[in-house]
C-alpha cells in the first residue's frame, strides 16, 4: 500500500480504510505483515514539465510535523512497517512565507525518535533550513533529530540521499548536520555538500552543569548500534562549538568532530571528508574536558573505523583558554577511550592542529601511543 504525504496528512496520517489492517492470512495458517510506503515529492506542474518545489517541500514539513506530533504516538505511521520514499529533488528555498524561507523542525526532534525506514531514491534535498532545537529540553538538531531503532534486530535505516546546502535557524548547543543522535540505526549512501557555518552555541550555564555537549559534521552523538557506510561530506565552511556568552557551561565536557562529536559502540566505514574549513572548540572556564578531532571529537569504547579519508581539512583546535580539565586536538580524534579499531585511515593536507592547555595528537604520536591498529595511508601534511 502506498500514499503520498499530502493525502496521508489530510487523512490524519492514516492509511484510509486500510489503516486498521496489519496482516493478512494467505494460507489459512500463517499471516504476513502489510508493508506500506508514504511518498514525499514527485509533484509537478505545467503537464509534468516543472517540479513543484513548494508542494514537495511542504510534504517534507508534513512528514516532520507528523512524526513529532504527540497525537500520533504509537500510530500506524510509526510502527516500523512503513517506508518513507523520496520521489524527486526538493529545493526548500521555495518554501516561503511573507518572503522568508520557512525553517523546518528535524524529523524526530523531540521524544519520538525516527525509527522507520527512509529511502532517498538518490534524490537531493537542497537549501534546507533547519529549526534549531532546545537540547536542554531533550530536543535534537539535524535534518533528523534522533534516529533510533527498537533494537539491534530492528534498526532504523536511512539510505540513498543527497543534501546540497543546509543552515540552522536559531541556536542550539548540540547536534549534527544530518542527525543529532543515533542508536540502533544504519546510515548508508548519503552525501552532504555545500554546508554553511555549522556552529553550536554553549548557553554558558554556571550552575554546576554535568554531562556533555557535542557537535559533528554528520552526527552529533553516535551511540551503540549505529553504523555509517558510504558517506561523504564536501565543502563545509566550518564546524564550531563556542560559548554564547563570555564563559562556557560549568563542569561540562565538550566534543566536536568533522564527522561525529562523540561515538561509542558504532561502526564507521567508507567515508570521505573533503574541504572542511575547520573544526574548532572555544572553551572558557568550563572545568571539564574539551576534545576536537578532524573526524571524531571523542572516540568512546567499542568504536570501529575503517576506510576513512580526510582531505583538505582546515585548522583543528581545542582552545581551553582558562580552567579546563583537559584539552585535546587530533587530525583524526581529539581523544580516545576503551577498546577501538582503526584501519586504513588517510589524512591529507591539514591546517594547524592546536590544543591550548592540553595535548596535540600528531599522526606519529597517535600511531605509536594510542592507535596501535591505525594504518595511516598518507601522513598528515603540516
Amino acid at each position: 500500500m502506498q500514499r503520498d504525504m499530502t493525502s496521508f496528512a489530510n487523512d490524519k496520517y492514516q492509511f484510509g480504510d486500510f489503516g486498521s489492517i496489519k496482516s493478512q492470512s494467505y494460507d489459512g495458517k500463517n499471516s504476513v505483515d502489510f508493508y506500506r510506503a508514504i511518498t514525499i515529492g514527485g509533484h509537478y506542474y505545467n503537464n509534468g514539465q516543472n517540479i513543484n518545489h513548494y508542494m514537495n517541500a511542504n510534504e517534507w514539513k508534513l512528514f516532520a510535523d507528523g512524526w513529532n506530533s504527540d497525537a500520533l504516538n504509537g500510530d500506524i505511521f510509526k510502527d516500523g512497517l512503513t517506508t518513507i520514499r523520496l520521489m524527486s529533488d526538493i529545493d526548500f528555498s521555495y518554501l516561503t512565507s511573507n518572503g522568508k524561507q520557512i525553517a523546518i523542525d528535524p524529523v524526530g526532534a523531540n521524544k519520538y525518535a525516527f525509527s522507520g525506514n527512509f529511502d532517498g531514491g538518490n534524490y537531493t534535498l537542497k537549501n534546507i533550513l533547519i529549526n534549531a532545537q532546545n537540547t536542554d529540553k531533550g530536543w535534537n538538531t539535524g535534518i533528523f533529530g534522533k534516529v533510533e531503532g527498537k533494537d539491534s534486530n530492528k534498526k532504523a535505516k536511512i539510505y540513498n540521499l543527497n543534501v546540497d546546502g543546509l543552515k540552522f535557524s536559531g541556536k542550539t548547543n548540540s547536534g549534527g548536520a544530518f542527525v543529532g543522535q543515533s542508536s540502533n540505526a544504519d546510515f548508508s549512501n548519503i552525501h552532504l555538500k555545500n554546508i554553511g557555518d555549522l556552529i553550536f552555541f554553549d548557553p554558558n550555564s554556571k550552575n554546576g552543569t554535568d554531562g556533555f555537549l557535542y557537535g559533528g559534521g554528520f552526527v552529533g552523538y553516535a551511540q551503540s548500534g549505529s553504523s555509517f557506510n558510504r558517506i561523504s561530506l564536501d565543502n563545509f565552511s566550518k564546524i564550531a562549538l563556542q560559548p554564547e556568552g563570555k564563559f562556557s557551561s560549568a563542569y561540562i565536557d565538550i566534543y566536536l568532530g568533522g564527522f561525529a562529536g562523540y561515538s561509542e559502540g558504532s561502526n564507521f566505514s567508507n567515508i570521505l571528508l573533503n574541504n572542511i574549513g575547520g573544526v574548532t572548540i572555544l572553551g572558557s572556564e568550563t572545568g571539564g574536558n574539551i576534545f576536537a578531532g578532524g573526524f571524531v571529537g571523542y572516540a568512546g569504547d567499542k568504536s570501529y573505523f575503517s576506510q576513512i579519508d580526510l582531505k583538505n581539512i582546515g585548522s583543528v583546535q581545542a582552545d581551553g583558554k582558562t580552567f579546563v580539565k583537559h584539552a585535546g586536538a587530533g587530525g583524526f580524534a581529539g581523544a580516545i577511550n576503551g577498546t577501538n579499531s582503526f584501519e586504513k585511515i588517510s589524512l591529507i593536507n591539514f591546517g594547524d592542529i592546536i590544543a591550548k592547555r592540553g595535548y596535540v595528537w600528531t599522526p606519529d604520536g597517535i600511531a605509536s601511543d594510542k592507535l596501535l591498529m591505525l594504518d595511516l595511508v598518507d601522513l598528515l601534511e603540516f
